[in-house]
């Protein structure tokens, strides 16, 4: 306890002595700047046009200057599309590229990286090594001689990880790719089906369009939103319990609809439970009829909708 207390404790004093730092620093940098201010020896930034000091700006190899707050927009911009290049934003169309060492003084060490990876990654695809393999998940490259061999291995220490040569994908051996595709297939129409489930019993209120799902009580619906009551049967506005066919007392002396179907009270567990089999039916055949023309999806045997019946969808 006392080793951990002493931790602590010399964590906050490095912590309080670097804070200290910085505000010196930045208390140092206002009083810079307001002297060059004074002898006029500030200089506009050509992007945002505020004014800096000289040791605090970027310059392009013709010269023209930027803050580092506009370089790192414009990094950013770049790194977006996956370019190398960070150029210069000067109105003249100049659009040469920062040196590395002026990107340096206003980038954050991880974007400098990602920049090298991609300009990395640009000259392998320009040089069209014959047999050169990259990982699908890293920059790392290398020639595999051996043509049968099926798994890629990363010897980049930060990734490692093992490929499939043929798909791109994480290693799948024994399987094969195209029983790797299948299962996924499966397991996305599985996903589609169940959600189908899960939706059937969730209700909106036809109002406000909130959200709720009925655990308990008759079918006189009150939204916890807006207020307003619905049938959770037919889903339509009600006014009181004139609407329901077996109101009886509730009724308190007022007239039934002579129209009335939908039961105020009924076994919700089984109503739940013939819509989810109606949902389960739907979704099923949608995607017999699309078969292999829903991409990424395979048509679901008999033995994957009894899995899909006997996994119980949650009730709320």
């Amino acid at each position: 306890m006392a080793d951990e207390l002493n931790e602590e404790h010399e964590w906050l004093k490095l912590r309080q002595a670097s804070l200290i730092r910085i505000k010196a620093e930045e208390a140092r940098e206002k009083e810079l700047l307001a002297m060059e201010e004074v002898e006029g020896l500030l200089l506009e930034c050509q992007c945002c046009f505020d004014t800096f000091r000289f040791v605090k700006m970027i310059q392009c190899p013709e010269g023209h200057l930027f803050c580092g707050e506009c370089v790192k927009r414009n990094a950013d911009v770049q790194l977006g599309l996956n370019k190398a290049e960070v150029k210069c934003m000067d109105a003249s169309d100049c659009a040469l590229a920062f040196p590395k060492a002026e990107l340096a003084k206003a980038l954050a060490q991880k974007v400098m990286t990602r920049l090298e990876q991609i300009e990395f990654e640009a000259s392998i695809e320009q040089a069209n090594i014959e047999g050169l393999e990259k990982c699908p998940f890293c920059v790392w490259a290398v020639i595999i001689e051996n043509e049968a061999e099926r798994v890629f291995k990363c010897g980049n220490q930060q990734c490692l990880k093992e490929s499939c040569r043929k798909c791109k994908k994480p290693s799948h051996i024994p399987k094969t790719c195209e029983e790797v595709k299948l299962e996924e297939s499966k397991s996305n129409s599985m996903h589609v089906v169940a959600e189908a489930m899960t939706e059937a019993l969730i209700r909106k209120c036809p109002k406000c369009r909130q959200p709720f799902v009925k655990e308990i009580g008759c079918n006189k619906m009150r939204c916890m939103h807006c207020g307003t009551l619905s049938c959770y049967v037919c889903q339509q506005i009600v006014a009181g319990y004139e609407h329901f066919a077996d109101a009886g007392p509730n009724l308190k002396g007022k007239k039934p609809d002579p129209k009335a179907t939908c039961p105020l009270w009924d076994d919700t567990n089984q109503r739940h439970d013939k819509e989810i089999e109606v949902a389960l039916r739907v979704a099923t055949e949608k995607l017999q009829q699309s078969g292999s023309t829903a991409p990424g999806r395979a048509p679901l045997t008999a033995e994957d909708i009894n899995a899909l019946r006997a996994d119980p969808v949650p009730r709320g």
